[in-house]
């Protein structure tokens, strides 16, 4: 699913679930599962409109309306549309969105309900964001925020349409059969020239400025398709009633590529202003992938006491990955195969009420996780495989209104991608090799909800190091601790109307190594990113938001990979206006 589709004008609510799912979504990451849940038609009508303008020029504008479309609601629709343009605190890098979703849903019977979802997309992002690390002789760059690394006549188009469709079938007992579907399309079109980049590698002079920059034009068709299809109920055994859930999913992907190569040309990164030279195209890359998933799965929650509850699954998958690489240039050709059938993942957890509104769990999972990085010889890695232990504790407190969770887990994986220094795959890109001991241990705490009355919080703490058999830290470039704090208060008395907020992210520090430039280091030390907020209810229906973000202008990384950083976005406001009918 690409990035620019996280558009939160289509969701109702993301749900995150952590820690290894291989129980339900086959391969994973360890770290967990995002879930978007889609905006669903409305019973009863309901409808509104949102302005929002914002610095650099950014301006959006959103309207959603659902409800009934018969007298007697059997069925039911929601349309909602946005269209954005902004340009960023980037020099020459301004985005462009439209969406349009619509969907439709139907009661066929008291037990029947059917529902159908199409919608459109088209993202266009002019320039390209990012600024080189480092230096050719190793010392870190430090660059102005504005600094962007595109020319100013690159874009990046991407169109897509969505389908899905939902049966949803009440049986006898409370028992639910539910099958969903979904079928997507994207077509991607890029013009693209921006500093080169090669993993761990720096083509930008320190002294003169002098880098390099690529130049390319790409056009791709990226067709994906997915059927999930579960049964869940309850049933009884031995006197007391259990839950099972059994289900079936399959997933195919594939990404036809073609690309024009205009070569890379030589330019001064200081004195540039975004201006690149074009130059002609011709043929290089023709890249084909195609990835396929299906599994079997089977979950149960033996309730064994009022306060012990047993959980016992397992997943039987198949994955398929055919990957075909043509350097038309010089006719190299690579195919690769990679064929995993029965792969089985199972899962158990023990959960022990200590009260109605606390309990205790353990969790034990296989992980199993193929991947696309390839080694020296150009051979892809074999899966990554390993388990997931988990240990913690939940609660709730004042009827519900406020909860709080801290759990400790650990991950062990084997064949773990590790970046191989100075080694490129026969196609030209970064080469990994595959590292087995690798492990992850950490923690997490949470505390959200209403603490006092028209008083809410939100806060929580995670730590989490990665490192490989022999103890040296892995995934350096993201923050190995993390404190976030956001809370919210609405005035009392005549004040009622506003709710004022604020709240602080902080990261411990990330860091890159370049061994090819004599272990050099691109490092963003701790930081922490403070905002406040403002919301006034003007009537039953209208109103303005107000979001004053990085308040003390801290300067940082949002993210490193590769040579390439992302700086945070500097202070900037941005209001809302919100009109419900």
């Amino acid at each position: 699913m690409p990035s620019t589709l996280l558009d939160m004008a289509l969701y109702d609510r993301i749900e995150i679930v952590r820690g290894a799912t291989g129980l339900m979504s086959g391969s994973g990451e360890p770290g967990g599962l995002i879930n978007l849940i889609r905006k669903k038609p409305t019973h009863e009508f309901k409808s509104y409109v949102k302005a929002t303008v914002g610095a650099w020029d950014n301006y959006r504008s959103e309207a959603d309306v659902s409800g009934p479309l018969t007298e007697t609601g059997n069925v039911r629709g929601r349309l909602v549309a946005a269209k954005q343009d902004n340009h960023t605190f980037m020099d020459w890098y301004d985005q462009k969105r439209e969406i349009l979703y619509g969907v439709v849903e139907a009661d066929l019977s008291d037990t029947t309900l059917v529902r159908f979802g199409v919608d459109y997309q088209k993202y266009r992002s002019t320039g390209s964001p990012g600024v080189p690390l480092l230096f050719d002789n190793g010392q870190q760059t430090d660059f102005s925020r504005a600094t962007s690394s595109g020319a100013r006549w690159m874009y990046d188009d991407f169109e897509t349409l969505n389908y899905t469709a939902t049966v949803e079938q009440q049986l006898a007992n409370d028992w639910k059969l539910r099958v969903v579907t979904n079928y997507m399309d994207v077509d991607r079109d890029a013009d693209l020239g921006w500093f080169r980049s090669t993993t761990g590698t720096s083509y930008l002079n320190q002294q003169t400025g002098v880098a390099s920059a690529e130049r390319a034009m790409i056009s791709a068709d990226q067709v994906q398709k997915g059927v999930d299809v579960n049964l869940q109920g309850t049933y009884a055994l031995f006197g007391r009633a259990h839950d099972l859930v059994v289900g079936y999913n399959y997933s195919d992907y594939q990404n036809n590529h073609d690309s024009l190569s205009g070569g890379n040309t030589d330019f001064n990164f200081y004195t540039w202003d975004n201006y690149l030279v074009r130059d002609g195209y011709r043929p290089s890359v023709l890249l084909d992938i195609k990835t396929r998933q299906s599994g079997y799965f089977v979950a149960n929650r033996f309730n064994l006491t009022d306060e012990l509850h047993l959980l016992l699954g397992a997943r039987v998958s198949n994955y398929s990955y055919d990957y075909s690489f043509t350097m038309r240039t010089t006719g190299l050709h690579i195919p690769r195969q990679m064929r995993e059938t029965g792969e089985v993942t199972p899962y158990a957890g023990v959960v022990y009420d200590l009260t109605p509104e606390q309990s205790v769990y353990a969790s034990y999972t296989d992980i199993f996780q193929p991947q696309s990085s390839q080694d020296k010889d150009g051979q892809t890695l074999a899966p990554v495989i390993g388990k997931n232990y988990e240990m913690g504790w939940k609660g709730e407190f004042y009827q519900g209104r406020l909860n709080a969770n801290a759990a400790v887990f650990r991950v062990e994986r084997d064949n773990f991608a590790e970046l191989d220094p100075g080694q490129t795959t026969p196609s030209g890109s970064s080469a990994y090799r595959a590292v087995n001991g690798a492990r992850t241990q950490g923690l997490d705490l949470e505390l959200s909800g209403e603490i006092a009355p028209g008083w809410n919080m939100q806060t929580g703490y995670s730590h989490a190091r990665t490192e490989d058999a022999d103890g040296n830290r892995l995934n350096t470039q993201l923050p190995m601790d993390t404190f976030r704090l956001w809370t919210t208060y609405r005035l009392p008395g005549e004040w009622e109307q506003l709710t004022v907020g604020g709240g602080v992210n902080w990261d411990s520090s990330k860091s890159l190594t370049f061994k090819e430039l004599n272990n050099a280091k691109s490092k963003d030390d701790d930081y922490a990113v403070a905002s406040l907020m403002a919301r006034y209810q003007v009537n039953d229906h209208l109103s303005a938001t107000l979001n004053v973000n990085n308040l003390f202008d801290e300067k940082y990384y949002s993210g490193m990979a590769g040579s390439y950083g992302h700086y945070g976005a500097p202070r900037n406001a941005v209001l809302d206006l919100r009109y419900d009918f």
